[in-house]
């Protein structure tokens, strides 16, 4: 099968596109073939990518003037250049299927036209709420968890009356208008299948009107060629981005209760700053912050930890740092919000916890540092899931699945 790939970037800039190059990889492996279309932002995954002179200029509206960040709005609403050069692309090269990954404000949905134009069928995964939510993220006054989901239906106005997107007056008026621009011209309703990775977005999905025959659940997928370690270093891990919605601050002061107890925090963002003062606010001695790591020297991290701690107070797509943990024998402790919820089985393969409770964030801790027994039986549970359910044997039937029946 032939499959194009489309997507802002065309580089691992996040989850959406380590999802997505993971995904065109599997498929590689298995004998498709696979092409892209992406914004010319560098630096690209591959240098030479013989179809890159067709990507389309990168909206970068941070180094734009204010007179030409006017001039430009229009087009991350619908960005004829995208259009075009995609009508070229798809000319050329043919593909089966097309596989649309992020679009929003920079491709923009025009390039959903251009294939429904050359009836080439379309499916999409849901990486982040960005069809369910203006200020993508589901946090209110870029605060807390919007728990009511106010726009989720099409009325964006509450995202400027909070100021949702970034506490940004302009942007959330920015972001509302897109929204509801995007709702008005239909262009999503030639999806053929919106692809969830949890059961939690499909509910979403359901709730913002997107027909249930057009929704399929299809968890994402990571390599299992890989060894467990049962034993440990006595150490907490977490894994992912500073930024406030990660419930990172909440987790350290839950350290504060645990002198004895180690952790190691592993990532960068814009929240490190607030991270490093609340640890010597409270003098924590029982906290290493790492940095980005990578490679074997992330391997080790979470062969040698307890476990994997997921304390994220807004709502998660999925959560591939779950998975990754499950895949070396770790048990996770998550929040019951979203994705984390429907990939942690409580008891099981991890403990969940409510969202923002210190104490029993401290006390789900604890528990799994004082039973060296109970934390290998969890993590034998939860490298058994990943075998069953997250291996890329079980993904690749499954999305073939998908692709075949949006072609027929």
């Amino acid at each position: 099968m032939e499959v194009l790939f489309l997507n802002n970037f065309f580089t691992e800039f996040g989850g959406a596109e380590k999802v997505m190059f993971r995904t065109a990889e599997l498929l590689q492996e298995k004998g498709d073939k696979v092409h892209f279309f992406c914004t010319d932002r560098k630096p690209y995954t591959v240098d030479d990518y013989e179809y890159s002179k067709y990507f389309t200029e990168y909206i970068n509206f941070s180094k734009f003037s204010a007179v030409k960040k006017l001039n430009t709005l229009p087009k991350s609403f619908y960005n004829v250049e995208a259009e075009k050069n995609l009508s070229l692309l798809l000319k050329e090269i043919k593909p089966d299927v097309v596989h649309n990954n992020c679009l929003i404000y920079n491709l923009t949905p025009s390039v959903l036209n251009t294939c429904y134009k050359q009836k080439i069928p379309v499916v999409m995964t849901m990486h982040d709420c960005g069809l369910l939510c203006p200020a993508i993220t589901f946090i209110k006054k870029n605060q807390n968890y919007c728990h009511t989901h106010d726009c989720i239906n099409g009325n964006a106005i509450h995202c400027i009356i909070n100021n949702c997107f970034q506490n940004d007056l302009l942007k959330s008026v920015i972001a509302a208008m897109e929204f509801t621009y995007r709702r008005f011209h239909r262009l999503y309703d030639k999806i053929s299948y919106f692809i969830c990775p949890t059961e939690a977005i499909r509910e979403l999905a359901l709730k913002a009107k997107i027909p249930a025959s057009k929704l399929v659940v299809l968890e994402h997928f990571i390599d299992i060629d890989t060894t467990p370690n049962y034993d440990n270093k006595n150490y907490f891990l977490y894994v992912g981005r500073l930024s406030k919605e990660k419930g990172i601050i909440t987790l350290v002061n839950a350290m504060k209760n645990l002198p004895n107890v180690e952790l190691h925090i592993v990532g960068k963002g814009e929240e490190e700053e607030n991270i490093k003062n609340e640890i010597n606010r409270l003098n924590l001695k029982n906290i290493k912050l790492l940095g980005y790591k990578s490679g074997e020297e992330l391997e080790n991290e979470y062969k040698n930890c307890i476990a994997t701690i997921v304390p994220s107070t807004a709502f998660e797509m999925f959560g591939l740092i779950i998975i990754e943990a499950f895949r070396y024998g770790k048990p996770v402790i998550g929040t019951e919000i979203g994705g984390i919820a429907k990939i942690i089985d409580n008891n099981q393969n991890g403990l969940l916890v409510p969202v923002d409770n210190l104490e029993e964030l401290t006390q789900a801790i604890n528990k799994l540092n004082n039973n060296p027994e109970l934390v290998k039986e969890l993590g034998k549970n939860a490298r058994q899931k990943v075998e069953q359910v997250y291996s890329p044997d079980v993904h690749y039937k499954k999305l073939m699945n998908i692709y075949n029946q949006a072609i027929k």
